[in-house]
C-alpha cells in the first residue's frame, strides 16, 4: 500500500513539473494574457489578443503534428503572431513583454 501512494506520488509530481515547465502546443499568445496585470492590458487589448492566438494557435499546433515538425514555419506563424501583437500594445508594454519573454527563456 504504501509503495502504491509513493508511485501516485511521484506520478503527480511528473505531471506537474511537466506541465510547469511550458509545452505550451501553439499558445505562445497565451503566455502574454498570463501577464495581464504586469502589462497592464485593457480589457480591449486582451480581447484582441485572444482574436490573435485563435487564428494562430490551430495552425502552430497543426504544425507541430508534422513529421517531422517544419520549424521554420512555426517560427514564422510565431513572429507574425509577435508583430500582430505589438500593434495593439503601448511602447512600454512592449518594452515589459520582451523583459518577460526574456525571463521565460532563461526560466526554461
Amino acid at each position: 500500500m504504501k509503495q502504491k501512494l509513493i508511485l501516485v506520488i511521484f506520478s503527480l509530481l511528473a505531471i506537474i513539473s511537466t506541465k510547469a515547465q511550458g509545452n505550451n502546443n501553439g499558445q505562445g499568445g497565451q503566455k502574454l494574457l498570463d501577464y495581464k496585470a504586469e502589462l497592464n492590458l485593457t480589457g480591449e487589448q486582451v480581447a484582441k489578443i485572444k482574436a490573435i492566438n485563435e487564428v494562430f494557435a490551430p495552425q502552430i499546433r497543426e504544425l507541430k503534428k508534422t513529421e517531422p515538425i517544419d520549424k521554420a514555419a512555426i517560427k514564422k506563424l510565431n513572429g507574425q503572431r509577435k508583430v500582430k501583437i505589438e500593434q495593439i500594445l503601448t511602447p512600454d508594454q512592449i518594452k515589459i513583454w520582451a523583459e518577460l519573454r526574456q525571463k521565460y527563456k532563461e526560466g526554461q
